[in-house]
């Protein structure tokens, strides 16, 4: 899953498998899941597995990995195995999946679900920074005070070297899992940061692999985070253009693009203050409210489809009542969960080594870029600090497979377009891409898109998808005013 100049999304680093002589079976027991702030509970089986944070150095210091399974619930199950891959970087499968527990009900009930806090997020040896609800909406930090911040969080992590939280190694821990637990290939199901994870897990382990589904696809080619601005402004054109097209919409904001711009210019150079009830815990906050911010409140109301059709909205009552409360609420009820579940250590051990070492150094934003160059420039001042993993040779080539792989790309998706899953095409000979119309980046727990991917898991084959039902789905209506969407 990105976000705020101190959330991105990017990936790392590699090693060969140690072997198995420190690697063992796996006691499974009793266990519960939690989801994002305690709303979800989900009953598992869970263990943990010690392995080197330096796999060069098997006798070294060694991480504890958190797994959990929630056994399938047929009573003769298949034997493969589901593995969820979350987004990112930074975030823990577990947390995700409890977040999500209605999404894997289909798969759920002839498969185990598989789930591996990635070292470095969640409970497998977590590298967290915290960031205040103050910080992610302050004004854009220059170089010095990006610096400044990421030594602090360095040096929070003593008993820690970031330079192998990577996801080679991270993809290396999961087939040690996976030998610990007993089980043959596995489905993946990679989603945003996870779609590399799962091909990088492919590369490495294609014997462990019966079938892969990308949701929100990152090709291999891409220095995830370089494309994010050029990203965000074509999306928000194909939004404000569907705004057009709707007759309750267009009569409402007839120019939802001249209102953004106008409101990223008057706040070009000064912040205002915005106070407002938190849309969460209810407490009170006074923060400023930057250009930044502003821009950053835009980006993430349009990772789903609920904010996108808020948008013109919250963008025309800011023009025309002069007050950011809303729009910045908004944006908090989708950045304070990404806060509370994103890993910033791993996310920065992961773009430090796979990611901003490929940012070519002529880049620039295109002119009324709404970001800008915000999150390019964060990540190349953290990156100046962070501790920098190794790659492979050739890790930005395409994956050649012949496995079947199932790509699902939402049409307005902000982050990964169909331009990246158009990319990720190039070394698969089993594969089938498919546009989710009127979504964005989430799509698990979306219409029937899960039915689709459990009618593909169960056969690792595309003959009875059952696609068809996604031409059923579509955009949420826009919101004319505060009560609702138009019917």
């Amino acid at each position: 899953m990105q976000r705020a100049p101190s959330i991105l999304a990017l990936a790392l680093c590699a090693f060969g498998l140690a072997g198995p002589t420190w690697a063992a079976d796996l006691e499974l027991t009793d266990c519960q899941l939690d989801g994002p702030f305690g709303l979800n509970h989900v009953k598992a089986r869970c263990a943990t597995l010690a392995v080197p944070e330096n796999p060069a150095a098997p006798e070294g210091r060694r991480i504890e990995l958190n797994v959990a399974v929630i056994p399938a619930t047929a009573p003769t199950p298949s034997p493969d195995p589901v593995v969820l891959l979350a987004g990112g970087p930074g975030q823990a499968a577990t947390e995700a999946f409890a977040g999500l527990p209605g999404a894997f009900k289909g798969l759920n009930e002839h498969h185990d679900i598989l789930l591996l806090d990635q070292r470095g997020t969640g409970s497998s040896h977590p590298l967290d920074c915290p960031l205040s609800p103050e910080e992610m909406w302050a004004p854009k930090m220059d170089a010095d005070d990006v610096r400044q911040r990421t030594r602090q969080c360095l040096d929070g992590l003593a008993d820690t070297d970031p330079r192998f939280y990577t996801t080679p190694i991270a993809m290396d821990d999961l087939e040690r899992v996976r030998q610990a637990l007993g089980y043959g290939p596995m489905n993946l199901v990679g989603v945003s940061y996870g779609t590399r994870a799962a091909q990088v897990f492919l590369r490495r382990h294609p014997d462990s692999v019966r079938s892969v589904v990308l949701a929100g696809v990152v090709p291999m080619q891409a220095a995830l985070g370089l494309d994010h601005a050029r990203h965000l402004d074509d999306d928000l054109n194909r939004i404000f253009a569907r705004c057009a097209d709707s007759e309750a919409c267009a009569k409402a904001f007839p120019e939802p693009r001249k209102a953004m711009l106008a409101l990223l210019d008057r706040l070009d150079g000064s912040a205002a203050q915005v106070a407002f009830a938190h849309p969460r815990t209810g407490e009170w906050m006074e923060v400023p409210f930057s250009r930044d911010a502003l821009a950053g409140a835009i980006r993430l109301l349009a990772y789903v489809p609920e904010g996108q059709a808020l948008l013109p909205l919250l963008l025309s009552d800011a023009q025309s009542s002069a007050r950011w409360d809303k729009l910045a609420a908004q944006a908090l009820m989708v950045s304070d969960s990404l806060m509370d579940q994103i890993s910033r250590g791993m996310e920065l051990s992961v773009m430090c080594a796979e990611d901003v070492p490929f940012f070519p150094g002529d880049w620039h934003p295109g002119a009324d870029s709404v970001i800008g160059d915000a999150l390019v420039e964060y990540a190349r001042a953290a990156c100046q600090v962070w501790p920098r993993g190794q790659i492979p040779d050739g890790y930005h080539d395409p994956v050649q497979s012949d496995k079947p792989v199932l790509m699902l790309t939402g049409e307005f998706d902000p982050v990964t377009p169909a331009d990246y899953a158009e990319q990720a095409l190039a070394g698969f000979t089993n594969v089938k891409s498919l546009t989710v119309p009127g979504q964005g980046h989430a799509l698990l727990g979306r219409g029937c898109v899960d039915d689709v991917i459990a009618h593909f898991v169960r056969d690792a084959g595309f003959a009875d998808l059952g696609e068809d039902c996604l031409d059923d789905m579509g955009p949420m209506p826009f919101f004319i005013d505060f009560t609702g969407p138009t019917p």
